[in-house]
């Protein structure tokens, strides 16, 4: 739901130095504008100067940034899908100065923050650098990002391949078909797939979710029965004393559903904030997504089963109420 409709459904990556200006030519003549990001393979290899491999604690706090080559790449101005949560950008005096700017999520996983130095091996060679900025990435906008940036110019020794993230339009399906058929080194990564394949599965498991909450309000109401059934002498012996005083039969029934209402009121209420608060902390703290208050949604989940315990309530009582208060005292006595 945070994707937008004219969010990146296609990465291409491998393409090469030389190719890059050829496949941007293409792209741009079939009206696809695309960003291209180039990008450097290196290993993390120790913190503030301290070998990860020397010291067992900082690797098991390190985790899965050692144990696989990261994407290192460098940029000359911020994103839009980034934003710097400490320290300061680059500027033109940070050009090829051992400089970077890290992915609040590796801050945290390091326990690092501005002007801590990473060292990465590089095929074979260590370069070190400062951090220089910690940014928030909007992963949602489905751009090409990094968790690591460099200051232009530090790694441009190296080799580097360039990626780069673009909607394709239905219509437009042959021109990468055409481009990956001129190229055959570019990899095509189909997001448009993957989050089709992550929309069914999560359609799946919402129609489970809904078909198990619908088995618990039946077995709720099937408790409600049997706690009305469970007082059904005490409730037939009161409601024929209260006719033999005078009451009413339209009385008693009122009677009978307003307290069969307090009843799914509180039950409902009861619910309701439990739900709510659960649904904010797996939102927030469990799935780091962004929790929406719907509360007319609230109200209409409280009338709506509200509504259904007290009528289900007064339909079982439907009997006591009509039956003779002489029948029901003899049949207490």
């Amino acid at each position: 739901a945070d994707i937008a409709a004219d969010a990146p459904n296609r990465f291409l990556i491998n393409i090469t130095r030389e190719q890059q200006p050829q496949v941007a030519d293409r792209l741009e003549a079939a009206g696809l504008d695309a960003d291209f990001y180039p990008l450097v393979r290196g290993r993390l290899t120790a913190v503030d100067g301290t070998a990860i491999e020397d010291d067992a604690d900082l690797a098991e706090q390190a985790g899965e940034l050692t144990r696989r080559e990261l994407n290192l790449s460098w940029i000359d101005e911020l994103k839009n899908d980034n934003r710097i949560a400490a320290g300061e950008w680059f500027d033109a005096e940070d050009r090829g100065k051992p400089r970077m700017s890290i992915d609040t999520s590796v801050a945290e996983r390091l326990d690092v923050g501005v002007g801590d130095s990473l060292t990465f091996d590089i095929t074979g060679t260590p370069v070190t650098a400062t951090i220089e900025s910690i940014r928030e990435i909007d992963w949602s906008s489905l751009q090409a990002n990094f968790y690591v940036l460099f200051a232009p110019g530090v790694l441009d020794e190296f080799s580097a391949t360039y990626i780069t993230s673009l909607y394709v339009p239905d219509d437009a399906h042959g021109v990468i078909g055409a481009l990956v058929r001129e190229f055959s080194n570019i990899s095509v990564i189909d997001i448009a797939a993957i989050l089709d394949q992550l929309t069914t599965l999560i359609d799946r498991l919402s129609l489970a979710i809904e078909l198990v909450f619908g088995f618990t309000l039946a077995a709720g109401l099937v408790v409600l029965l049997a706690a009305m059934q469970a007082s059904r002498a005490e409730r037939l012996r009161e409601a024929a004393l209260l006719r033999a005083l005078g009451a009413r039969s339209s009385w008693l029934r009122q009677a009978t559903f307003g307290e069969c209402l307090l009843i799914g009121l509180c039950a409902s209420l009861l619910a309701a904030v439990i739900a709510q608060v659960t649904a904010i902390v797996l939102a927030v703290w469990v799935f780091d997504l962004g929790y929406a208050w719907r509360w007319p949604l609230w109200l209409i989940a409280i009338s709506i089963a509200t509504g259904v315990i007290a009528l289900s309530g007064l339909a079982s009582l439907r009997d006591v109420l009509r039956q003779p208060a002489w029948t029901s005292l003899r049949a207490s006595d």
